[in-house]
């Protein structure tokens, strides 16, 4: 693999970033409209995150509906490390994911590539999204990771390689929904 990638902070890439997938953008809408009506949606903190990528968003991780909630939340779109499990979940998934941008890793080995792919997407000025939990939390339902360095990481070496060859923003999020609702694994 290449040497460290530095972005630039004086770098404007996040205005040369493409616009999202068109499937990202044509489900947006309606996914954020359905999540406020069957789960009311609250979201608070958006003027934290940066007006623009790149950067990276590091967040708690309860149930299958994390990365949708965050997805519709974020004012730009987040293209999140997807472990095999969740990329193959149906016969459709990988699809869907291959369309909204995701990013395959595998869990079990160092995935150099989907480091590449990480890095080639926050170099084009995107959001690249990781659950440092893992899976799913360890802490429980209601557990907040108030920051990448509070989170428990199973696989400290993708966040830390991330970070290490490259200067973004690292940005904690957090959500959450009644596990009443969803369920968790």
């Amino acid at each position: 693999m290449a040497g460290p990638t530095a972005l630039a902070a004086n770098r404007r890439v996040a205005t040369e970033a493409s616009p999202a997938p068109f499937l990202y953008r044509a489900l947006r809408g309606p996914v954020r409209r359905a999540l406020a009506r069957w789960f009311d949606l609250s979201i608070e903190g958006l003027e934290h995150l940066p007006a623009g990528g790149p950067y990276l968003i590091a967040a708690n991780h309860h149930n299958y509906l994390d990365g949708v909630v965050l997805g519709v939340s974020a004012p730009q779109p987040i293209s999140f490390l997807v472990m095999p499990r969740v990329w193959r979940a149906t016969r459709l998934h990988p699809l869907l994911h291959r369309h909204i941008g995701s990013i395959p890793i595998d869990l079990g080995r160092a995935d150099i590539s989907a480091l590449r792919r990480a890095l080639q997407t926050l170099e084009a000025g995107k959001v690249v999204g990781i659950f440092p939990e893992g899976p799913f939390s360890v802490r429980g339902p209601g557990s907040i990771v108030k920051s990448a360095a509070d989170s428990v990481l199973p696989r400290p070496g993708l966040a830390a390689f991330l970070l290490t060859r490259c200067t973004v923003q690292v940005m904690s999020a957090s959500s959450w929904v009644s596990s009443s609702t969803v369920p968790s694994s």
